[in-house]
């Protein structure tokens, strides 16, 4: 395992040389060594930075060459060389750049008081308090900032969250089993109002077979007891 962090931090080293590798003495001072390409000297940090966008080479002097541009030259114009930018590419169109941003590469940031989209819009606040993409930042605190700005969001330990969730489980549960018991009732209700319906339906069946025998019955028996005495 050590063995292992230790080649990652070799492997690191490697492709990032250390400043002391990448500053070396010179006849006015510390510069950049000669043969570290990428790195230029910065007076105001006193230190070997690497190069800007669209510079590469020994002390950065080298704009990157058609089509790439960018930082380290490592991205590509798609449009034809007139057009295309060492450090930010292909010219834009009106209206492509980001908010805050204008010119033809997009290069520049809306300057005060404007802001947002091709700067067309106007801060009414302090410079300070003007951002260039979205305009003035309002503070919470003021009355200006409207009841969004003071809303505040409440944090809620993990055992009341979780309370919280078991209670509505629980309510939730409970209007589940309400709701499975009123549809048995309900279920129930139509069952026996259904054996009701089909009691009276077998009831009327009943006396009608009823009558029938009393009424036709005996009149039968008479009919055949008359034929059998006039057969004799």
């Amino acid at each position: 395992m050590s063995m292992g962090i230790v080649n990652v931090f070799w492997l690191l080293s490697y492709l990032h040389p250390s400043v002391s590798d990448v500053v070396c003495g010179g006849v006015n001072g510390l510069e950049c060594c000669s043969g570290f390409t990428g790195y230029v000297w910065n007076e105001t940090v006193h230190n070997c930075t690497r190069c800007t966008l669209g510079f590469y080479g020994e002390n950065c002097t080298s704009p990157c060459l058609f089509p790439h541009y960018g930082y380290r030259c490592g991205l590509q114009c798609s449009c034809n060389e007139d057009e295309c930018h060492h450090q930010y590419g292909c010219k834009r169109s009106y209206g492509d750049c980001d908010p805050g941003a204008y010119g033809p590469y997009c290069e520049l940031t809306c300057s005060y008081p404007g802001f947002g989209n091709e700067c067309q819009m106007t801060c009414d606040c302090d410079k300070n308090k003007c951002n260039p993409t979205t305009g003035c930042l309002i503070d919470s605190s003021s009355t200006a900032a409207g009841p969004l700005a003071k809303t505040t969001t409440k944090v809620y330990p993990l055992d009341t969250v979780n309370e919280n969730f078991n209670a509505l489980d629980a309510e939730n549960s409970s209007c589940v089993g309400k709701k499975n018991v009123s549809t048995m009732k309900a279920a129930l209700e139509y069952a026996i109002i259904g054996l009701g319906v089909m009691c009276c339906v077998f009831v009327i069946f009943y006396i009608g077979l009823s009558v029938v025998f009393r009424r036709y019955i005996p009149k039968v028996k008479n009919r055949q007891g008359h034929e059998r005495q006039t057969s004799l």
